[in-house]
C-alpha cells in the first residue's frame, strides 16, 4: 500500500491521507486499460511513485490543447509501443508546469 501526497488525483484521491492498496499482478494477466488508476515510477525521481489515470494506450494519439502546451501550440503525441499516457484527474493541477 502507499499513501497519497499531492493534488493531481483529486477528487478521486485526497491530497494527503488516502491509503491505496496496490495490486502488482493483475496487469500481467489482463494488461492495462484506459480509465484505470495505476501507480507508476515518477519521471522526475525514480525513487518516487505517482498515482495517475491511464488516458492513452500504445498507438493512441493524445492531443494537448494550445493553452496547456509549453509551446502554446496544440500538440499531438503518439503513445509509443510499450508505454501508456498517464494524467491526473485534477485538471487545473495536472496542466500546471
Amino acid at each position: 500500500s502507499i499513501s497519497t501526497i499531492g493534488r493531481s488525483m483529486e477528487p478521486t484521491c485526497r491530497a494527503a491521507g488516502d491509503l491505496l492498496v496496490v495490486d502488482r499482478f493483475t496487469h500481467r494477466f489482463w494488461g492495462v486499460n484506459r480509465g484505470q488508476v495505476v501507480i507508476a515510477i515518477s519521471k522526475q525521481n525514480a525513487d518516487n511513485r505517482v498515482c495517475k489515470r491511464v488516458i492513452g494506450l500504445a498507438g493512441d494519439q493524445v492531443v494537448i490543447p494550445a493553452e496547456h502546451s509549453m509551446s502554446r501550440n496544440e500538440e499531438v503525441f503518439e503513445v509509443p509501443r510499450g508505454h501508456v499516457w498517464l494524467e491526473g484527474d485534477n485538471k487545473p493541477v495536472r496542466w500546471a508546469f
